[in-house]
């Protein structure tokens, strides 16, 4: 009992704490309804207002309070190399704002179908560009795994330290390209029993992916190799997302 009140305190004041945006990134907040009630999107993008790349971030189950500095960071180094990005609070589809054992299982679809109707909206977006990319972390890969699956909404993804569950996830369908990154020494989310499973299914089912294993990280990047990784990440999208096609054109040419 003595360590639930500090937890409590350290939760709140992570979830509220401010983040200093670049003078040249423009930062908003939006709510979007879905289905059983609304999620927040972080907006952050180019002061310019033109068409740009399209990036979509997924955090972990820690939600802000433990995976968001390190979101923020990445948004703004997205938005500097030439990207428009959108942080998705899923969590706040269920009314919370973390995940465990407690709701993984019972809210895991409800989450999926907020990102879907995140990605819906944001290809309604006069500035966004279509098809979007998705960069998710930990159980946001494995949300973003489902979210993508036959859907030409979204044209990359990047999976980091996410896997897929053999029995408890659907089969997935038709997949954009896909960039899988993880840890051999991850404890959180095991490489064996989360990812060798992930790359059996890929390649049964004759789905094309790119690996990056790094046998000495865990579940957290040393800063180093979280480095490398997003500027692999950025290359990644930036050759499979071109050319920056404005979201209502898109939906005039289907039309």
């Amino acid at each position: 009992m003595s360590r639930g009140k500090p937890f409590i305190y350290f939760v709140a004041a992570a979830l509220c704490v401010s983040h200093a945006i670049a003078k040249d990134i423009s930062f908003t907040e939006v709510r979007i309804p879905t289905r059983q009630s609304q999620v927040r999107l972080d907006v952050y993008q180019p002061n310019d207002q033109q068409p740009h790349p399209t990036i979509l971030l997924l955090y972990g189950a820690g939600g802000l309070a433990f995976d968001g500095s390190r979101m923020r960071v990445t948004a703004q180094q997205w938005v500097a190399a030439g990207n428009i990005v959108y942080l998705v609070h899923y969590l706040d589809d269920t009314g919370g704002f973390m995940a465990g054992p407690w709701n993984m299982r019972k809210d895991f679809n409800e989450w999926v179908e907020a990102v879907r109707y995140a990605i819906a909206w944001i290809q309604k977006q006069p500035s966004s560009s279509a098809p979007i990319g998705i960069y998710a972390y930990s159980l946001g890969g494995f949300i973003a795994l489902e979210a993508a699956s036959d859907n030409p909404q979204v044209g990359a993804v990047v999976d980091f330290a996410g896997g897929w569950v053999e029995g408890d996830m659907k089969p997935l369908g038709r997949m954009p390209p896909l960039l899988l990154v993880h840890g051999q020494r991850d404890h959180r989310v095991p490489y064996k029993k989360y990812v060798q499973p992930l790359f059996s299914h890929l390649e049964q089912h004759n789905i094309v992916y790119e690996s990056r294993v790094f046998p000495k990280q865990g579940h957290k990047f040393k800063p180093a190799e979280l480095e490398d990784v997003r500027t692999q990440a950025i290359e990644f999208f930036r050759q499979h997302l071109k050319p920056a096609v404005s979201a209502t054109a898109l939906s005039q040419r289907a039309g």
